[in-house]
């Protein structure tokens, strides 16, 4: 019972230091975020997806049949309606801090939130993998959620954190992780296939292309024979978010099989295929080594995670095999895509969901390593680094802007121009934005790591079965 208190307790403090770090810098709403709050709006103001009163406020947007629509999943939008229609109960006419706080809440309810309990579910997973270095493990998990591209999309307003932890959650329950401390069971209940489709088909909702993870552990169960008779359950819990979202196209578009996305106006390549085409060598390029999106600039721990395991066993090879498969996929996907760099963006952030489910998988292994811990520690201070520094500047620098490391944070940063969106700016605590800000963003990371690193490592090892997974 001790034992269970002191896990719980560490798990609030860690909470609670990975929120206050992730927010200390958050981003305003740009166009992908306002779109989202137009679905906000409407349903919250007049009950309807009908949103144009508030066109001019986006340019992503849906335009059918003259009627301005949101262009993205519904699902980050859906869970903001609720809060927003409480806070507007009052009534009156919709202020600039009415939108503001509608913002604030998307951050929080569908990027904050998600960021945090994917850092716990990281956590539990290296404290089952590698109990005897716990406290490195603390590390381990602050360089992948600080020090990689994921975390400038923790703290705005978009889908793919949501999105991305579903679909780890899904993952992790076909996999058998929850509720075991047992590393590589290979017997999920129906229960446990039943919810993973559930959480799989919820993800679809939040990120459309999420679809392409669905898919390959589809198969991957039909061609497993001591899990293909649980695939219908995984079909049934994928059946309700299927039905939902081709319910939600009619409702919109007039067809179960017409996406917003294909309405997008100013966009017409996306009425012709959703704009995909075939891979292109500039995109894989781009995602991947670029300093423009590259995932492996933004994120340098990533390189870690895909080394061969060599001495794991066929059960973790399998998994490993299976997760980079699912990884390939998104990659050649978004290679596919005429506008693969995202806009105005930090890394690249389609892949912000399969950066995740590679981190999920491959941590446990990584820091189980001696080499590897070091190695880790070096590619996790470059990547932490690299993406503070980038909050704490232009976290979404123009399209154009090829090489945002040289030509954005750091001339940003010599000039002396800030990221304004910072909580003690904006709780009235200081006038500006400062690089003394930044200098005390880093001093409290490295203090508050440091101290749930070493109270970590004093957390007796039983009780492991009681985390969060």
């Amino acid at each position: 019972m001790a034992t269970s208190f002191s896990i719980r307790r560490m798990q609030i403090g860690f909470a609670l230091f990975v929120l206050t770090m992730l927010l200390f810098y958050h981003q305003d709403s740009g166009a992908n975020a306002a779109s989202r709050l137009l679905t906000v709006y409407a349903l919250a103001e007049n009950g309807t997806h009908v949103a144009d009163e508030w066109s001019n406020t986006t340019l992503d947007k849906a335009i059918i049949n003259g009627r301005v629509y949101s262009d993205k999943a519904p699902l980050s939008s859906y869970l903001v309606v609720p809060f927003y229609w409480v806070w507007r109960l009052p009534g009156g006419e919709q202020s600039a801090f009415d939108r503001s706080v509608a913002m604030h809440m998307g951050t929080v309810i569908c990027s904050a939130i998600p960021f945090v309990i994917y850092g716990l579910m990281l956590l539990a997973r290296v404290r089952r993998s590698a109990p005897a270095v716990a406290s490195f493990g603390v590390w381990a998990v602050l360089f992948v959620l600080f020090g990689t591209f994921i975390f400038h999309y923790g703290n705005a307003y978009f889908g793919h954190l949501l999105g991305g932890l579903l679909m780890v959650a899904g993952y992790a329950l076909l996999m058998t992780d929850a509720g075991t401390n047992r590393e590589n069971r290979s017997d999920p209940t129906s229960r446990q296939v039943l919810l993973a489709g559930l959480l799989g088909g919820l993800s679809v909702l939040a990120e459309h292309p999420l679809v392409l993870t669905q898919v390959v552990l589809l198969f991957y169960q039909a061609g497993s024979r001591s899990r293909r008779g649980r695939l219908p359950f995984f079909l049934i819990g994928s059946a309700g978010p299927a039905v939902f979202l081709l319910a939600y196209n009619m409702l919109i578009t007039g067809s179960p099989w017409s996406f917003p996305y294909a309405w997008a106006a100013g966009f017409p390549e996306m009425k012709n295929a959703l704009a995909l085409g075939w891979p292109s060598a500039e995109a894989l390029w781009g995602l991947t080594f670029s300093q423009y999106r590259g995932a492996f600039v933004f994120g340098p721990v990533l390189l870690l995670m895909l080394l061969p395991r060599r001495r794991s066993s066929p059960g973790d090879r399998a998994r490993a095999v299976l997760v980079n498969l699912v990884c390939a996929v998104h990659l050649t996907f978004f290679a596919c895509y005429d506008y693969w760099n995202g806009g105005n963006t930090a890394g690249p952030r389609f892949l912000v969901p399969a950066a995740m489910l590679l981190c999920y998988e491959h941590i446990g292994w990584a820091v189980r390593q001696p080499w590897s811990r070091y190695v880790f520690a070096v590619l996790g201070a470059v990547g932490l680094s690299i993406n503070i520094l980038a909050a704490a500047t232009d976290p979404f620098a123009p399209a154009d802007c090829f090489n945002p490391i040289v030509q954005s944070y750091l001339p940003y940063a010599r000039r002396g121009q800030f990221n304004p969106h910072t909580l003690l700016v904006e709780w009235g605590l200081l006038a500006r934005s400062s690089l003394t800000l930044l200098k005390l963003w880093m001093i409290l990371f490295l203090l508050g790591a440091t101290l749930l690193a070493r109270a970590w490592g004093r957390v007796p090892r039983q009780g492991d079965a009681s985390e969060v997974t």
